[in-house]
C-alpha cells in the first residue's frame, strides 16, 4: 500500500512538474510525450493548433518535425489533417466533425531529432488538478 501511494505521488509530481496543471505559453494544454512538450490549443470547434516546445516550454518548431493526429470517438477513429506552419501544426478534423465531450485526441509527435511517445488529450480539456 505504501509503495502504491508513493507511486501515485510521484505521478502527481511529474504532472505538476511538467506544466500539465496550468496553461502553456500559448494558453493551451500541455503534455510531455518525451524529451519535449506538446501544447494543444483549440482553434474553433473543428481545428487545433499544436506547438512542439522544448523542455522549458519555449522555442516552438516544425522544421525537421512531424505530427500525426487521431480523433477517437465512441469506438471509431479518424485521422486529423495536420500541416506545419512556421511555429505550430494546424490540424483540421475530418469534414463534419466538431469536438465534443468524450472525444479523445492522440498525437504522435517527433521534434527535430527527438522521437516522442503518444500525447493524449481528452475532451472537455482540463488542466490537471489532484
Amino acid at each position: 500500500m505504501t509503495s502504491l501511494l508513493a507511486f501515485c505521488l510521484s505521478l502527481f509530481s511529474f504532472a505538476f512538474g511538467h506544466g500539465m496543471d496550468k496553461p502553456g505559453p500559448h494558453k493551451g494544454y500541455i503534455r510531455m510525450p518525451g524529451a519535449f512538450h506538446t501544447e494543444l490549443v483549440p482553434d474553433g470547434e473543428n481545428r487545433l493548433k499544436v506547438y512542439l516546445l522544448d523542455v522549458e516550454f519555449k522555442y516552438p518548431v516544425t522544421a525537421k518535425s512531424s505530427l500525426v493526429g487521431t480523433l477517437k470517438r465512441q469506438g471509431t477513429e479518424a485521422k486529423l489533417e495536420c500541416k506545419p506552419t512556421e511555429d505550430f501544426f494546424l490540424c483540421d478534423l475530418p469534414a463534419g466533425f466538431k469536438l465534443q465531450a468524450g472525444d479523445q485526441v492522440a498525437l504522435k509527435a517527433d521534434r527535430q531529432d527527438m522521437t516522442g511517445g503518444l500525447a493524449v488529450y481528452r475532451f472537455p480539456l482540463k488542466y490537471a488538478t489532484f
